[in-house]
């Protein structure tokens, strides 16, 4: 058997070990609830904590816009988020873009007040990217991109 020094070192790495388990079962909750709204139309102003709305325009078509989508995917891992992008990128912890994890959030923008998306790993991203447009999962655009993700799991 390994030495060990104390219960509380015991214990500090078992409730580590169990975050841990519990951080990546929410960020796939998050990804598994923002993916089921792939071909949902880009709405602005559109999306909830319960899902697709009108959005502000007073249109019949309910979707998402890009901040929208994330405050509705965060939702089902308890993460209460504003509806707009420069408030989402002041949340959570900052990490250079460059080592963003799945489940980390990627702005663009001055302080991320353009756009905001889901990073799911391997160089892809899901999003609501604009008007005319469906949620899709598409290839990060690191042009013009905020120079921080932000964690929130």
């Amino acid at each position: 058997l390994p030495d060990v020094e104390s219960a509380e070192e015991v214990t500090e790495q078992a409730q580590a070990s169990v975050a841990a388990v519990s951080d990546a079962s929410q960020i796939e909750a998050v990804i598994a609830r923002a993916q089921s709204m792939i071909g949902t139309p880009y709405v602005w102003g559109g999306g909830d904590a319960n899902g697709p709305t009108t959005g502000v325009d007073g249109g019949t078509v309910a979707g998402f816009d890009c901040s929208g989508l994330v405050l509705y995917a965060f939702a089902a891992a308890g993460v209460a988020l504003p509806h707009y992008t420069g408030y989402q990128y002041q949340r959570g912890t900052h990490v250079p873009a460059s080592e963003a994890q799945r489940g980390d959030l990627l702005f663009w923008g001055p302080g991320g007040n353009q756009h905001v998306a889901i990073y799911l790993g391997d160089g892809t991203m899901i999003e609501a990217p604009q008007a005319g447009q469906n949620v899709t999962i598409a290839p990060v655009r690191w042009s013009g991109m905020a120079p921080n993700a932000v964690r929130l799991l």
